[in-house]
């Protein structure tokens, strides 16, 4: 296959005459907003498919098995590391369950380790990155790697498909959020960054209100992905910093920079 984005790929797999399974790995409320924009995209496509939700065990998720003339997109994310074992679980049991059926990996990051891609990554794949560190990296060793933006980006305020995650509310000015991460993505924050200047300083992916947080903010500084994301979708002043691999500055590189996100080292 010559070198696509992802509405491309998918259309010549529609062009052929076969069907399409969306597949859900489960995240924390930001990755929300990849699901949500492949589901935009998917239907500016003509597209139809059926959806499948295979979250991470304790769930004891059941590996639909599907004909032969079915697609599994599997939605991308940032799973493809140590920390994060779900994503290439998944793909493998996906694999096993299904194995004449096409297989694509929506836009992803991935760890640049290559003993550790080599080991985890089938080779008969279609793998979308969303930046340029993780496609450079896995395009020696995989012979089917694109490279498109996080589907988040397709959404945008007032589509519907934004909207219901926000819960139709209108954008506000109530507070200086300081977005952080809490998990084992986190990392130190940068000297320029001072507490006392935020009046919200939360991890929004463990927070109930996540969307009135980025709603009511008047800036957003964060090493949250998708509060970003979210932050420039919703035209707010956004900054991002870094956090404990590559993901943040590949993907602002590629994606953030030229939508106005700043970026703080």
């Amino acid at each position: 296959m010559r070198n696509l984005n992802l509405p491309q790929a998918l259309i010549e797999y529609k062009k052929a005459g076969l069907k399409f399974a969306f597949v859900i790995q489960g995240g924390n409320q930001g990755d929300q907003m990849i699901y949500a924009g492949a589901e935009k995209m998917a239907e500016l496509l003509g597209i139809s498919h059926t959806t499948h939700y295979c979250l991470a065990p304790p769930n004891n998720p059941n590996i639909p098995q599907f004909d032969e003339q079915t697609v599994i997109y599997m939605h991308g994310g940032g799973g493809f590391n140590r920390w994060w074992a779900w994503s290439p679980e998944l793909l493998r049991l996906l694999r096993d369950r299904n194995p004449k059926n096409h297989i694509i990996v929506g836009p992803s990051t991935f760890e640049l380790d290559k003993g550790y891609l080599k080991s985890k990554l089938p080779s008969d794949i279609v793998y979308f990155t969303r930046e340029f560190s993780s496609y450079e990296y896995l395009k020696p060793l995989l012979p089917y790697v694109h490279v498109d933006h996080d589907t988040a980006l397709h959404l945008s305020l007032g589509d519907g498909y934004l909207d219901r995650l926000l819960g139709f509310r209108q954008p506000s000015m109530k507070h200086r959020l300081l977005a952080i991460r809490g998990d084992v993505e986190s990392a130190k924050l940068p000297t320029g960054i001072k507490a006392e200047l935020f009046n919200k300083i939360v991890d929004p992916c463990v927070e109930k209100d996540w969307a009135g947080l980025h709603l009511d903010a008047s800036i957003i500084v964060t090493n949250r992905c998708h509060s970003a994301i979210l932050g420039c979708l919703l035209r707010k002043r956004t900054v991002m910093f870094a956090g404990s691999y590559h993901k943040n500055k590949s993907i602002w590189e590629y994606s953030l920079r030229e939508r106005g996100v700043e970026w703080l080292e």
